[in-house]
């Protein structure tokens, strides 16, 4: 089994792009987890020095608001 860190990074790395609701899914199947706090995940991706980029994005039917998560594959010099 995939920790919730190395699936997210593995889907990231794999260009996908990433959401709440898809994290979710993507560990739920992976780790068999059923609860997940993306921010504290992505911020453990991020200390191991990955730039993470986020933006903001509308769903245009319910107008909602959610974001999204995207990855450089470069690692950050320490």
């Amino acid at each position: 089994m995939k920790t919730q860190e190395q699936a997210i990074l593995d889907a990231l790395l794999g260009r996908q792009v990433i959401t709440g609701s898809n994290a979710y899914a993507i560990t739920k199947k992976e780790c068999a987890c059923g609860t997940l706090n993306l921010h504290k995940v992505l911020a453990k991706i991020r200390d191991k020095g990955y730039t993470i980029n986020e933006q903001w994005c509308i769903n245009s039917k319910s107008n909602t608001r959610f974001k999204e998560f995207t990855i450089n594959n470069k690692k950050q010099k320490k």
